[in-house]
């Protein structure tokens, strides 16, 4: 147990994105933190993640991928840069990755077409389907005419559009998600299960993982004495959970405060049991 200052512990690493990472850029706040953890004879890292977030929708849907998407993909590279250079252990990265929908993809893909009644100042972009208005987007404004397109039924269709995490599929996993995305909800008290008409609903907060810990959580065996059971949660009570296949039982992937007010973020978790090496002199 560290007893004083997390800034003196060995086992903990904060670190902030360099305000010189991206001179165009002013990110002030965010970055990562890393902390190592030993129990019997598993060694395994957690990592809390912060990445950089959509300033404008008109921006986003400017062209695929996004410059937004490209700022959070050069972070994400540089944390897992950092990440190989310490010891190579296990680990879950989670947090508010800030991953969107690849919205100009998602525009395209409806059929909609871009009306003229947006103005010609730039400052609004209206489309249309079949002379209805489907969709009116501002920087920091998007109403949607059918929200439930971003509800449980629609979850795989919209899986389609979360390119984000691709890049990194070499080095990273996640549980099978099946739960509706997290961002941005309303912060008003009575209702909480309802979308905030500012950006695009996407599934920002999320628990990735190394391969090599994937495989931990594979380590279950029927009959084994004694498990770790871990839980961690993602985020700056839902029952949409996931069970994973490949053998993986005891896993469960999910959002929660599904019916509560919570802030704009849904946190997610992941529970999950693995096997820990039974001390044979103690027992």
């Amino acid at each position: 147990m560290w007893m004083g200052s997390l800034e003196n512990c060995p086992t903990v690493h904060k670190e902030r994105f360099s305000q010189d990472f991206w001179l165009e850029f002013a990110w002030t706040r965010k970055g990562f933190m890393k902390t190592r953890w030993l129990v019997n004879d598993r060694m395994f890292d957690l990592v809390n993640l912060h990445l950089f977030h959509d300033a404008s929708n008109l921006v986003s849907s400017d062209c695929s991928p996004s410059v937004y998407s490209a700022n959070r993909r050069r972070g994400l590279f540089h944390v897992l840069t950092r990440l190989r250079d310490d010891c190579n252990a296990p680990f879950f990265l989670f947090g508010d990755f800030n991953f969107r929908l690849d919205l100009r993809s998602f525009i395209q893909a409806q059929g909609w077409s871009s009306s003229d009644t947006g103005g010609t100042d730039g400052q609004t972009a209206v489309y249309e389907q079949a002379g209805e208005v489907q969709l009116i987007m501002k920087c920091k404004w998007f109403e949607h005419q059918n929200t439930k397109v971003f509800q449980d039924e629609n979850v795989h269709m919209l899986l389609r559009f979360d390119h984000e995490p691709i890049p990194f599929l070499t080095e990273l996993t996640e549980v099978q998600i099946s739960f509706p995305p997290t961002y941005p909800f309303s912060e008003n008290v009575t209702k909480p299960s309802e979308f905030m008409g500012t950006r695009c609903p996407a599934w920002c907060d999320r628990v990735f993982m190394s391969h090599t810990a994937r495989a931990l959580l594979q380590k279950v065996s029927p009959g084994h004495p004694l498990y770790l059971s871990l839980l961690i949660i993602s985020s700056s009570h839902s029952t949409c959970l996931s069970q994973s296949k490949d053998g993986e039982t005891c896993v469960r992937y999910g959002r929660i405060g599904g019916d509560v007010c919570m802030g704009d973020h849904k946190p997610v978790f992941l529970y999950f049991e693995m096997e820990t090496k039974i001390d044979q002199e103690k027992n």
